[in-house]
């Protein structure tokens, strides 16, 4: 699903089937993302830790940020930006657009 800027759009998820707490993993061509809801509000980011390769949906969440299962690098869930080393890199994160009941992110087109 083309969308305007750059931004293709894919359908991963109902919006009940992502519940707080248990981000899906969705893989969008080489993309590995997380797709989290905190609070009923959805987020997208990348899925692979920036200090060292570790699937972060793996990890621990508290609210809106989420640890790193390999070396406790946490990240905030709706910006990606690193909280506490030892990660040093933000994490991408991708926008969402929910129509009715139907979740989708948005990917740069390629």
């Amino acid at each position: 699903m083309a969308g305007a800027q750059g931004v293709e759009w894919h359908f991963v998820s109902t919006v009940c089937g992502i519940a707080p707490g248990e981000p899906k993993q969705v893989v969008i061509d080489d993309l590995e993302l997380a797709v989290h809801n905190v609070g009923g509000a959805f987020f997208a980011i990348d899925d692979i830790c920036t200090h060292a390769f570790a699937r972060l949906s793996f990890g621990s969440i508290d609210g809106a940020v989420i640890t790193c299962p390999l070396h406790q690098a946490k990240f905030d869930i709706r910006t990606g930006k690193v909280l506490e080393e030892p990660a040093e890199e933000d994490l991408d994160s991708y926008p969402i657009k929910i129509e009715g009941e139907k979740l989708y992110v948005g990917v740069p087109d390629r």
